[in-house]
């Protein structure tokens, strides 16, 4: 089987995606967070390896220009060939570096997408219970039961309006 420690996996899960030992079901979000870590470990560990390069760059250069001044420029030639050597490591360990950490991006975007994905589920299914215990027959009903209750309502206040004013006139002209 794979060696999971010779691979650089310190979780035995990832490696039981790839084949070796049971499979068990692992949370997508408890996946994505290994998997994140994974690269961003990654990423760091790529970046001290371009830091370690600047000063065999430096010292390359160093050597290349004391070997100029001795005029043995054969010798500052071939370190040259090394500088450019070192030089195109350091970027490649760059674009690396760039790589995990955009995998990483995409990882934290998926992340948000499930993330959102969950809350709508959540909410279609808050308005789709919602809907279900919703009759409209009987909301219906009582919306008519209302605006008759409401039209008495509004008769009776009428009345007893009417009822003021005219006890309002009849105690003028006592």
């Amino acid at each position: 089987g794979i060696n999971a420690e010779y691979m650089g996996y310190q979780n035995k899960n990832l490696c039981n995606s790839m084949g070796e030992g049971e499979s068990k079901p692992v949370d997508p979000k408890e996946e994505a967070k290994q998997n994140k870590r994974m690269i961003e470990r990654a990423a760091r560990k790529v970046a001290r390896e371009r830091q370690k390069l600047n000063p065999q760059e430096k010292k390359i250069l160093n050597e290349i220009k004391a070997l100029a001044k001795k005029n043995k420029h054969s010798a500052a030639k071939i370190l040259m060939k090394d500088l450019v050597r070192v030089r195109r490591q350091s970027d490649q360990y760059l674009m690396m570096e760039s790589q995990l950490k955009s995998m990483a991006m995409q990882i934290t975007t998926s992340e948000t997408q499930m993330a959102i994905n969950m809350a709508l589920k959540g909410a279609t299914s808050a308005i789709t219970t919602a809907n279900d215990k919703m009759d409209v027959k009987e909301i219906q009903t009582i919306m008519k039961q209302f605006a008759k209750e409401s039209e008495k309502m509004g008769m009776k206040q009428e009345m007893i309006s009417d009822m003021n004013e005219d006890l309002g006139l009849s105690l003028i002209h006592i």
